[in-house]
C-alpha cells in the first residue's frame, strides 16, 4: 500500500524467527553496550598501566588486546545485511561467549571483584537466554557455572567464595534463564503471530478488488491500496497527502461530499454502502459503492478507512437488462398484437372470402413464427448462461456446410452473395448444428444491418485453424459498440426508435458458442464502412468429415436464432 508516514497500517519490522535465533534490534543493543563495557574497561586500565600488580595488570591486556577487538569485530558483524547469515550468527553466538570466557579470566585474576562479575555474568547468559534456543541458552548456563567453580578453585584460598554462596548463585542464574527465556518465547511467539497478521492484513488489502483509502479526521489521504490507485486511475500513487475532496471527488447525486469537517459516509449503518460518484478523465462518471467508517490511531487520533467499490460494469449491466426487458416486450408485443388482430377479424366476419381469410390465416402463421422464434432464442440464452447447452465437436466440412447456407440465404434474401472458400483443407472440429447457428446469424445479421449490395463470406486456412468470415458493407459499429457487441443484454441501437428488430442477445449467443466448440469469433468494423466477424475453429488435420446434421435439426436450430429455415428460403 502506498502510505502517509502517519498511516495507521505502518510497517512492521520482520518478525525474528525460530531458525536464526536473533532478535536483531536487542543483538545490535547488546552488541554496543559490550563495545562500551570493554572500551571503558580497556581505558581504565591504560590510565593505570604501571600502577597494577601482575594479575591485574594481565587483566586490562585481556580486556584491551583481546575483548575489546572481539566486541568491536562482532559489532560490525551484527551490522551485516540479512543476506550475510554466517557474520549474523557470528554475532549472536560469539558475543555471549566471549562475555564468558572473558568473565572466566576476570573471576581468575581480579577474585576481589567476585559480586560484580558474577553480575555481569547473569547479564551475560541473560542475554543468551533472550537470544539463543534453549538447549543453547542452557549449555551456556552450565559453562559459565562450571566456569565459576573453576575459577574458585584456581585462586587463593583466601579468595575464595563460601559454598553456600556459589550455590545461591548457581540457583539464581538458573532461575534468570527460565524467567527470561520464558518471557522470550512469548515475545517470539506474541512477534511471529503480529507480523502473521500484519502480513495477512496487507495481503487481503493489496489483493482485494475494493479500493482502499485512509485519510485523518481533516480529509487528508494517508494511504490507499492498489485497487484504489487504479480505481483513481493516473492520479493513484501521488494521491497520499492530497484532500480527500481533491482525490477522490466524491458526489451524491449533485452534491460534493467533503470530509475536511467529518466524513459524511462515517453516519451510515455498518456493512451499508452509499451510491456515489466520480468524474473520471474523459469526463464520464465513476459509480460507485462506498462505506466508511471511524478507528482510533496509535496517537488517539482519528483516520477514516473508506471503502470504494466500482459498479460501472453492474450499472451498465442493470442498464442494458432494462433496455433488454423493454426491447424484447416490444419484439413479443408487435407479433402477438398482430395475431390477435386477425384473429379477431376472422371471427367477426365468418363470411369473409376464401381469399381474404387465407390471407389473414398466412399473416398469423408467419407472425406466429416470429414470435416463437423470438421465445426461442430467450430460451436459448438461458439455457447457454446456466451451462445447460452441451456441444458434441467432431470434425466437419466447413466448405459445405458454408456453401449450403450462404445458398439458402441467397435464395431467401435475393442478396448477391460472394463466397470466397477454399476448395479443400476446409475441416474444423465443431459440433454442425451450433456451427450453422453461428453461419445463420451472422449472415443474417449481415443481410439485415446492411441496405444493399453483396454480403461475403470467407473460409479458409489459418496456422492450424479454419476461419469463417461474413463480411458487409453497412452501417458498421463505433468503438464502443464493437467492444461490446458480444455482451448479454446490450444493443448497439439504444434509442427509442430502433430502425431494425431483433432482441439483441444474437451475438451472445454466437460468441457462446464459438468459445464451447474451443474456437474465438473476433469482429473488424467502423462507422459506415460495415463490418466484419471472423469465427476461428480448431483444424483437423485428418480427412476424416462429418456429415451435415439432418434437415429437422437444422431448422429447428435455425429457428431458436431466427434465421430463415429452408421452408422460407
Amino acid at each position: 500500500m502506498v502510505r502517509h508516514p502517519g498511516a495507521f497500517l505502518a510497517v512492521s519490522r520482520p518478525a525474528p524467527t525460530r531458525s536464526s535465533g536473533s532478535d536483531l534490534v536487542a543483538m545490535r543493543a547488546a552488541a554496543l553496550v559490550r563495545v562500551a563495557v570493554a572500551g571503558l574497561a580497556a581505558g581504565f586500565g591504560l590510565v593505570g598501566a604501571g600502577r597494577w600488580d601482575l594479575p591485574m595488570g594481565s587483566l586490562f591486556v585481556v580486556l584491551g588486546l583481546a575483548w575489546l577487538p572481539w566486541t568491536v569485530f562482532l559489532f560490525f558483524a551484527g551490522r551485516a545485511g540479512p543476506g550475510r547469515r554466517r557474520h549474523l550468527q557470528l554475532a549472536l553466538y560469539g558475543g555471549p561467549v566471549g562475555d564468558v570466557a572473558v568473565l572466566f579470566a576476570a573471576q581468575c585474576l581480579a577474585p576481589w571483584a567476585w559480586g560484580i562479575l558474577l553480575l555481569a555474568e547473569a547479564l551475560a547468559v541473560s542475554v543468551a537466554a533472550w537470544l539463543w534456543p534453549g538447549r543453547r541458552a542452557w549449555f551456556l548456563v552450565g559453562c559459565s557455572i562450571v566456569l565459576t567453580l573453576i575459577a574458585q578453585g584456581i585462586v587463593a584460598a583466601d579468595d575464595r567464595q563460601p559454598a553456600g554462596l556459589l550455590a545461591v548463585f548457581a540457583l539464581s542464574i538458573v532461575g534468570l534463564t527460565l524467567v527470561v527465556g520464558r518471557i522470550a518465547r512469548n515475545h517470539r511467539v506474541a512477534a511471529v503471530t503480529s507480523h502473521h497478521f500484519r502480513q495477512k492484513a496487507e495481503t487481503i488489502l493489496n489483493r482485494v478488488a475494493d479500493g482502499i483509502v485512509v485519510t485523518d479526521g481533516k480529509g487528508i489521504v494517508l494511504e490507499t491500496n492498489p485497487a484504489g490507485e487504479r480505481l483513481m486511475g493516473a492520479e493513484g500513487p501521488f494521491v497520499v497527502g492530497m484532500p480527500c475532496i481533491r482525490a477522490l471527488g466524491l458526489h451524491e447525486g449533485e452534491r460534493l461530499l467533503d470530509c475536511r469537517d467529518g466524513c459524511p459516509l462515517v453516519h451510515d449503518e455498518p456493512g451499508s454502502g452509499r451510491e456515489v460518484w466520480r468524474e473520471i478523465a474523459d469526463g464520464r462518471r465513476q459509480p460507485l459503492l462506498a462505506s466508511a467508517f471511524a478507528v482510533t490511531d496509535e496517537q488517539g487520533g482519528v483516520e477514516i478507512v473508506h471503502s470504494l467499490r466500482d459498479i460501472t460494469k453492474l450499472k451498465e449491466a442493470d442498464e442494458a437488462k432494462t433496455l433488454f426487458l423493454a426491447t424484447a416486450s416490444h419484439e413479443l408485443k408487435t407479433p402477438v398484437t398482430v395475431i390477435n388482430g386477425f384473429a379477431e377479424t376472422i371471427l367477426a366476419y365468418p363470411d369473409m372470402p376464401v381469399e381474404r381469410r387465407d390471407q389473414a390465416v398466412e399473416a398469423i402463421r408467419r407472425r406466429a413464427t416470429e414470435l416463437s422464434a423470438v421465445v426461442d432464442r430467450l430460451l436459448l440464452s438461458s439455457k447457454i448462461e446456466s451451462g445447460r447447452v452441451h456441444v458434441d465437436v467432431h470434425p466437419v466440412d466447413v466448405r459445405a456446410l458454408v456453401m449450403e447456407r450462404s445458398g439458402a440465404f441467397r435464395d431467401a434474401s435475393g442478396r448477391d452473395m460472394v463466397r470466397l472458400v477454399a476448395d479443400e483443407g476446409l475441416v474444423a472440429m465443431a459440433d454442425p448444428l451450433a456451427l450453422q447457428t453461428v453461419v445463420d446469424h451472422l449472415l443474417d445479421n449481415a443481410v439485415k444491418y446492411s441496405d444493399g449490395g453483396p454480403v461475403v463470406i470467407r473460409g479458409r486456412k489459418g496456422p492450424g485453424t479454419v476461419e469463417v468470415a461474413v463480411s458487409d458493407i453497412g452501417i458498421g459499429m463505433d468503438e464502443e459498440q464493437a467492444r461490446r457487441c458480444f455482451e448479454k443484454f446490450w444493443q448497439a441501437e439504444s434509442t427509442d426508435v430502433r430502425r431494425f428488430g431483433g432482441t439483441g442477445i444474437g451475438l451472445y449467443i454466437v460468441s457462446s458458442l464459438v468459445e464451447a466448440m474451443g474456437g474465438r469469433i473476433s469482429v473488424e468494423t467502423a462507422v459506415g464502412r460495415g463490418s466484419t466477424f471472423t469465427v476461428t475453429l480448431p483444424q483437423v488435420a485428418a480427412p476424416d468429415v462429418g456429415t451435415l446434421p439432418d434437415e429437422s435439426g437444422i431448422d429447428d436450430l435455425v429457428r431458436q436464432v431466427g434465421a430463415r429455415s429452408r421452408e422460407n428460403a
